[in-house]
Formats: C-alpha cells, structure tokens, sequence
C-alpha cells in the first residue's frame, strides 16, 4: 500500500505539465519559476491530507498552482510600489 506521499509525489509527477502550465503563464524569467514551481509542490505536499477526493486531483493541483502564483504576483506588485 502506498503512503499519501507517494501518492501526491505521483500525482504531481503525471500532471507536471500542469503546473510548468501555469508558471508560464505568469512568470517570464526562469530563477523566478524555479521558485514559483518549488512552492507549489511544497504547497502541495502540505495541503494533501486535506484534499477532498471529490474533487478531480487535477482541479486541486490547478488550484493550488495558480493560487501560489497569483499571490507571488501580488507580493512583487506591491514591493514595487515602495
């Protein structure tokens, strides 16, 4: 029987694509997507004992992603405007 680790490592591994998806979209320079992708899958890894199996795994991930990288946008936007 596989431990929920495993599971998500699995999981975030056949849906890379998803997550690269995203940064791209909202990240232009490769050091600040390094970051952005290490924070998702620890962002992850955190959140996976509370993920309802109700919800498509895929949804989830998309959700976390993209909630990652909207708030780092938010941070950098406001730095700026110091």
């Amino acid at each position: 029987m596989k431990s929920a680790k495993e599971d998500i490592l699995q999981y975030i591994e056949e849906n890379k694509n998803l997550i690269f998806k995203i940064v791209n979209a909202y990240s232009y320079y490769p050091e600040e997507q390094e970051d952005l992708i290490q924070e998702i899958i620890i962002n992850l890894l955190k959140s996976y004992e509370k993920f309802d199996h109700a919800v498509k795994i895929t949804t989830w991930m998309y959700k976390i992603a993209f909630n990652v990288v909207i708030s780092y946008n938010r941070k950098i936007k406001t730095r700026e405007k110091y």
